[in-house]
C-alpha cells in the first residue's frame, strides 16, 4: 500500500507539475489573445478610419464629377437661340467678318438716308443671309474670267 501511496503521491506531484504547466501555458495564451485583441481593436479602429477616409474621398470625387458633368452639359447643349448679352453681341457686330452676317434687303433706288429708308433696320445687318461677300460691278476685259466665274456660280450658287 506504501507503493500505491508512493505512485499516487508521484502522480499527484505529476499532475500539479502538468497543471502548473497548462496553467501557465493558459495565462500565456490569455496574454497572447488579449494583445491580439488589442492589435485587432487597433487594426479595426485603423481600418474603420482609412474606410472613412476613402468613402469621404469617392463622395467629393463624385460630387466634383457631377459639377464638370452639368458644366459640360451646359456648355454644349446650349438652346438654338441662346439669350443675347451686350457683349455677345458686340462681338458678332464688331468682330466677326460681314461674310456670314444676315444682310438687309436695300433698295439702290433711294438714297440711303434716314427719310428715304425709315424702315431700315437699325443695323445694316437684318435680313437676307449672305456667304459670299459682293463684288462690286466693275468691268473686267478678260472674258475667259467672267465666263468661269459665270460658270462657277451657275453649278454652286
Amino acid at each position: 500500500m506504501a507503493d500505491f501511496r508512493a505512485s499516487s503521491d508521484k502522480s499527484t506531484t505529476d499532475m500539479n507539475k502538468v497543471i502548473e504547466a497548462f496553467g501557465s501555458y493558459l495565462k500565456d495564451e490569455r496574454e497572447a489573445l488579449s494583445m491580439i485583441c488589442a492589435n485587432i481593436k487597433l487594426d479595426n479602429i485603423d481600418l474603420n478610419s482609412t474606410i472613412t477616409t476613402q468613402l469621404d474621398n469617392l463622395k467629393l470625387e463624385a460630387e466634383e464629377a457631377e459639377v464638370r458633368n452639368s458644366a459640360f452639359i451646359l456648355k454644349n447643349q446650349m438652346s438654338l437661340f441662346p439669350v443675347w448679352t451686350i457683349q455677345q453681341i458686340q462681338k458678332e457686330a464688331i468682330d466677326l467678318p460681314e461674310l456670314y452676317w444676315l444682310g438687309p434687303k436695300t433698295s439702290f433706288d433711294n438714297f440711303n438716308d434716314i427719310e428715304y429708308q425709315l424702315d431700315f433696320p437699325l443695323t445694316p445687318r437684318a435680313f437676307l443671309f449672305r456667304c459670299i461677300q459682293k463684288i462690286e460691278k466693275t468691268q473686267i476685259s478678260n472674258n475667259m474670267i467672267n465666263r468661269k466665274l459665270f460658270n462657277f456660280y451657275l453649278k454652286y450658287g
